[in-house]
């Protein structure tokens, strides 16, 4: 009992000596400590060889702290034993960040980094914890630098590299091995280097530290064949001279017929044209002695020249091969200018017609097309002519070189004369600056012609005042027999002054006419029919083709309002079909340019607007896929 009553009284005695204590000592506070929060809402990008991030601003935070780092093997010693593992290494760091953003250059490529960050505050003890790691990977070196072989006949190359490398230099090394060193400036992302020689290249772009990817690329050995240098007796081969090519290879188009020549090491092959065959498109292309092979390029041969053909190569040459050749001679252009020119009164030299009094074919003696400038070509004769034939001929008429020209034509059918043409071909031509018609045969004469060929030519600024072609023949004259005009491009066929009709001729009843697959661009007149045919003595029309023809107009414009559509008398049975034209067509009105009647509709008019790549420079190809699917227009622009 005593034990027990002393164990109970020492515990009473420590219990008051504990609330004495705490009753003495001053009372103490439990410290808390006032952080910021750590930055959320992280993004990290990489571009090239820099890193950048992103996060939301943390208010009160005076700054941050950014850091990145790289997984790499570290090697630990524990009990006489060497261990390796990965573990993140520190990059970069940087305490300063005044904004939300950051980056770091100078990285390697295809490489996996890890970022993180956390706020400043005023002190210490207020920072933020970190952000978890965000990771990201730089991109592959390939991606670096890029080469685009602008013009490989020229030579002309531009490097391309990505932004966010540190680049100060393009190291090149050429066919030969030789290298050349060009300083750029990586600010502004591409390079271009011109007039390279054949061959195969290397490039490789660095900066003092380090340099990136290799990027090998061919100038092509094997060039164009020079339009020049198709003739009708041979075809000219030309390449950079390599001694490591051994065979010319040419493949036919068309019959996949092969032949090889050897390839000699002055780069040049002329092969007579009687072992290519006529009008025949051949590829060839260059093969090295290790079986390699060069870029293949495409030329077509020439027509067999007939017997008897006079070559010129000046103005003065050609007038006297006219005015002295013998009826149905045919001229050869070679390549250049012939200017048709006499002095006037003045002295003055003044571009005049050309007379062609008998049968007569102008055409190019190779396959480099010869510029004509005249005023007109006169077709003055007592008698029928055989033909009058133009091939692989530029024309720059009267209106082209001299203001204020009227009433030119091409082919002038001279009424003093009474001028019949049997048959007229014009082939494979560029003509521009007429400012009348094409043709032109009076209907109150008994002359015309009989037989018209228009095919696959290009025509421009052909400002006619009437009818384009006019094929009239009187009452008294031969009727018509056929007219083609087919392949054709055409722009710029506006209306000077009156009442302009592209097509016009006083028909009869055995014409045959066809006028398919043009495409006729800026080409109309309101007031007129696209076609007209006028009449005949016999009553009757004969067989009118209009078919597969891109007929393109601008109705906003008040000065050239589109054709209607074509005119016939009763009787006719044209076929009219698969036309296409942008908008409907027919009459407006002419105060307010309203369209009042649409009288293409009729005829099964494809509406739809071509959408031509490059109108302004001469480039008809369509882009909207319902004309391309309709194969209309000018079949050269069908890629």
């Amino acid at each position: 009992m005593k034990y027990i009553k002393y164990i109970s009284m020492l515990m009473v005695a420590l219990a008051m000596s504990f609330m004495a204590t705490s009753c003495n000592d001053e009372t103490r506070e439990m410290e808390v400590v006032d952080r910021l929060f750590r930055p959320v809402n992280i993004v990290v990008s990489a571009s090239g060889t820099t890193v950048s991030a992103t996060w939301a601003a943390i208010e009160g935070a005076t700054g941050y702290t950014a850091e990145l780092y790289v997984r790499e093997k570290v090697e630990v010693e524990s009990e006489g034993e060497t261990t390796d593992y990965e573990n993140k290494v520190l990059v970069a760091r940087d305490e300063q960040v005044i904004t939300n953003s950051w980056s770091v250059s100078g990285l390697d490529y295809d490489t996996q980094y890890y970022f993180r960050v956390k706020a400043n505050g005023a002190t210490e003890i207020r920072n933020s914890h970190f952000s978890d790691f965000e990771s990201i990977k730089t991109p592959a070196e390939t991606q670096v630098l890029k080469v685009v072989i602008d013009d490989p006949k020229a030579g002309n190359v531009t490097f391309n590299w990505m932004a966010g490398y540190d680049l100060s230099y393009i190291r090149l090394t050429g066919p030969d091995g030789s290298e050349t060193n060009y300083p750029i400036n990586d600010g502004d992302g591409s390079f271009a280097i011109t007039k390279l020689g054949a061959g195969q290249y290397k490039a490789v772009a660095g900066n003092s530290e380090k340099e990136f990817n290799t990027v090998s690329f061919l100038i092509p050995v094997l060039y164009d064949v020079i339009a020049e240098e198709i003739t009708f007796d041979s075809v000219t081969i030309r390449w950079a001279p390599d001694g490591n090519i051994s065979t010319l290879e040419l493949v036919n188009a068309v019959t996949k017929e092969e032949k090889s020549y050897p390839a000699n090491i002055n780069g040049v092959l002329e092969i007579p044209a009687a072992e290519l065959g006529y009008f025949q498109t051949w590829q060839a292309t260059l093969i090295y002695a290790d079986g390699s092979l060069s870029n293949t390029v495409t030329f077509t041969t020439l027509d067999q020249m007939p017997e008897g053909v006079i070559t010129v190569s000046t103005a003065e040459e050609l007038k006297s091969a006219i005015e002295t050749a013998a009826n149905g001679a045919i001229i050869a252009l070679n390549p250049g200018e012939y200017h048709m020119q006499s002095p006037d009164d003045s002295g003055n030299l003044q571009y005049v017609g050309i007379t062609l009094s008998k049968s007569v074919t102008l055409m190019a003696a190779t396959g480099s097309m010869p510029l004509v400038m005249a005023k007109q070509f006169n077709i003055v004769a007592a008698t029928e002519l055989e033909l009058i034939r133009m091939e692989g001929i530029e024309f720059a008429g009267y209106d082209e070189h001299d203001s204020g020209a009227t009433d030119t034509y091409l082919f002038n059918l001279d009424a003093g004369s009474a001028a019949c043409l049997k048959r007229l071909e014009i082939e494979n031509c560029k003509i521009h600056g007429i400012s009348n018609s094409l043709i032109r045969a009076d209907r109150n004469k008994a002359y015309t012609v009989l037989n018209i060929l228009i095919n696959n030519n290009l025509m421009w600024n052909m400002n006619g005042k009437q009818a384009y072609i006019s094929t009239y023949n009187a009452t008294d004259g031969t009727p018509a027999e056929s007219i083609t005009f087919t392949n054709n491009t055409i722009t710029g066929l506006s209306c000077k002054s009156g009442n302009q009709r592209p097509f016009g001729w006083l028909a009869s009843s055995s014409i045959v006419v066809n006028i398919s697959n043009n495409t006729f661009y800026d080409c109309q007149n309101g007031t007129a029919n696209f076609f007209h045919a006028r009449g005949s003595v016999d009553g009757g029309w004969g067989t009118v083709t209009i078919k597969g023809n891109i007929i393109y107009s601008k109705p906003a414009d008040a000065e050239k309002k589109p054709n209607k559509a074509p005119e016939f008398g009763s009787g006719a049975t044209p076929v009219i079909e698969n036309n296409v034209l942008p908008f409907p067509w027919g009459s407006y009105n002419s105060t307010t340019g309203v369209l009042t009647t649409d009288d293409w509709s009729a005829y099964g008019t494809i509406t739809a607007d071509p959408g031509f790549v490059d109108a302004a420079n001469l480039d008809f190809t369509p882009t909207n896929e319902t004309v391309i699917n309709a194969a209309a227009g000018d079949p050269r622009w069908l890629k």
